[in-house]
């Protein structure tokens, strides 16, 4: 009778243990399929052709995102400061490259990061870039021995101007300061917007991601 007992306890507990198990490793496999399907998602954007440029509010590609699909010279302020990685789309057309040039001021002025097809920065203070201001896209035209020329898409003109707004007392200078500069690059790049033709190769030289 008290072997009887016995086997019917271990009859009846041990699939309790069983199914606990299995339980957690369900839901470890699903976080990690969570985690596959992410970075499945990322890698097929990336894999698309389009000139995009995908900015993220956090670093290493996390947060919130947003797409910037075509040059602009003034992004919208909420844009602006609340960048922080970013990464391009791909290009499987070897004869149209594309090039992402993402300044820290705007109308095309200041340092820049410059981005080819399927490049990441995940995070964009290790170049003590404080801000993505305006966004200039460019596409080669000419592949040369020793250089490719590239054909920067300018946004026509008049270009809009970066205005003083209400924020804190220090950040009111940095406004101020924006405004003469912004205005002053919008006078210099029209003179030479109608060529814009570029090398790629001052161009790398003088982005801050390749030095």
């Amino acid at each position: 009778m008290l072997v009887s007992l016995f086997l019917l306890i271990r009859l009846v507990s041990c699939p309790t243990v069983y199914a606990l198990e299995s339980n957690h490793r369900t839901t470890v496999a699903n976080n990690n399929a969570s985690e596959l399907r992410s970075s499945s998602n990322l890698l097929n954007w990336r894999n698309t052709i389009s000139q995009c440029v995908r900015l993220y509010t956090g670093p290493n590609e996390l947060g919130d995102w947003f797409d910037i699909c075509d040059s602009n010279e003034l992004l919208s302020s909420m844009f602006v400061w609340r960048a922080q990685s970013m990464c391009t789309s791909g290009n499987t057309n070897p004869i149209r490259t594309i090039y992402w040039l993402i300044y820290e001021r705007s109308h095309f002025t200041g340092p820049y990061i410059l981005l080819g097809p399927s490049r990441c920065i995940d995070d964009i203070r290790q170049y003590k870039f404080l801000a993505t201001t305006s966004i200039l896209i460019c596409v080669e035209i000419v592949r040369a021995k020793l250089d490719v020329l590239v054909s920067c898409q300018y946004p026509k003109q008049p270009w809009r101007q970066f205005f003083q707004v209400n924020w804190h007392s220090d950040n009111k200078v940095t406004s101020k300061q924006s405004v003469t500069v912004g205005m002053k690059s919008a006078d210099e790049v029209k003179a030479s917007s109608m060529e814009n033709m570029h090398s790629l190769t001052e161009l790398q030289k003088n982005s801050i991601n390749n030095k």
